[in-house]
Parts: structure tokens; C-alpha cells; sequence
């Protein structure tokens, strides 16, 4: 009988951390596994996962006290009967608060990607510090965010698993992406020289 895992998401929106959950899903269905998608809210990749035939449900869990969503939550676990339930970014550790509550036996896995962990411990201390020891498994992607944490591996559950990525869509996007044709495209001119950030220019990004 094949795992049933259900990958949990912050957002759908064009974004390493949502577009990482993407490819393990698309990778995890390849490799024959059940995998089903919960996100608070949609976005760009909803698309993306029909595309791809994986089950996606939305269920807008970061509400506070909203009776509706904490019991829709619940059904849809209860009847999902998961294996495994892949919990992406520090973000989502409400999820991982209202599992503990419900009480089920799926296995969890939680990837932490954030390194500046003062910005969500300042929010609430004591309830996230606890979350740590709810899951089975604790994720990160490089060895400086797990050091940044490595005071709560109190189960010895820490482990580091850096991000994959598709090769073969970078390869084909620069194939039928030339840069004097995005140049020209975006009103450059073809010998300007262009310089970009890749990322979020935000505080919580230093």
C-alpha cells in the first residue's frame, strides 16, 4: 500500500520556500507516493499542482479562534488518514499546534527554513519552543539555520537536508530565454550590464 503524505504550505505564491514544496510533491508523486497539498490561502502554484494531478485543499488555518476552519481542518485530516504529514516553514508551526490538539497518529515533519528565529520567538516564546518536541522529524536546509536551533534539538530529532531543484527547467527556460531578447523585452539595450537581486528585500531577511 502506497504512503499517503500530505505536504502542508504557508502560501502558493511564486516564492522559494512554496515553489521548494512544489518540486518534493511533484518528485514525492513521481516516485509513486499519495500526495495530497494544504494551504491557508491560494495563489499562483494552484495551477500548477492540478497541472500536475496532486490533490490540493484549502483551509485557512492561521484564522484565530474561527470555529469553521478548526473543524474543517479536522475532518479533512481525520478522513485523509495520512502517513506523513511534511510541515514547510517555521510559519506554519499554528499547523503544527492545532495537530497536536487533534491528536492523530500521522508522523510529522517539519522544515525549517527561517534563520532569524528572534522574529517569531518575540510573538509567542513559549509555544513555539514547545512545538519543536511535537515533531518527529525537524528539518533544515543548510547548517546554519540548524545551529541557530540546535538548542531545542531536545528529542535528538534535528536533521539537515539541503533544497533540491529541477536542472532540467533551468536549462530549458535559458534555452528559450536568450538575454538580449529579455534585454530588448524589458527596454534595455543589448550591451547594458544588469545586476539582480534574487530574493525579498525585507528585515526578516537582514
Amino acid at each position: 500500500m502506497r504512503k499517503k503524505i500530505l505536504l502542508v504550505t504557508h502560501n502558493l505564491n511564486l516564492e522559494g520556500a512554496s515553489y521548494s514544496c512544489f518540486y518534493l510533491a511533484r518528485g514525492l508523486k513521481n516516485n509513486k507516493f499519495d500526495i495530497s497539498i494544504l494551504s491557508p490561502i491560494k495563489g499562483v502554484l494552484f495551477k500548477k499542482y492540478k497541472y500536475e494531478g496532486i490533490p490540493i485543499k484549502i483551509i485557512n488555518f492561521f484564522r484565530k479562534r474561527n470555529i469553521f476552519s478548526f473543524f474543517n481542518l479536522y475532518f479533512f485530516l481525520k478522513k485523509g488518514n495520512f502517513n506523513i504529514i511534511y510541515v514547510n516553514t517555521f510559519l506554519n508551526w499554528k499547523f503544527i499546534l492545532l495537530y497536536t490538539i487533534f491528536n492523530f497518529k500521522s508522523k510529522i515533519v517539519w522544515c525549517i527554513r527561517e534563520s532569524n528565529r528572534k522574529i517569531y520567538f518575540n510573538r509567542c516564546k513559549h509555544i513555539k519552543k514547545l512545538i519543536f518536541s511535537k515533531a518527529d522529524k525537524v528539518l533544515f536546509v543548510s547548517k546554519a539555520t540548524n545551529k541557530v536551533y540546535e538548542d531545542l534539538n531536545k528529542k535528538n530529532n534535528f536533521y539537515i537536508i539541503p533544497n533540491g531543484i529541477d536542472i532540467n527547467e533551468i536549462k530549458e527556460y535559458k534555452k528559450n530565454n536568450a538575454k538580449a531578447i529579455i534585454k530588448k523585452k524589458l527596454g534595455f539595450n543589448k550591451n547594458s550590464i544588469i545586476i539582480s537581486i534574487i530574493g525579498t528585500l525585507c528585515p526578516r531577511k537582514g
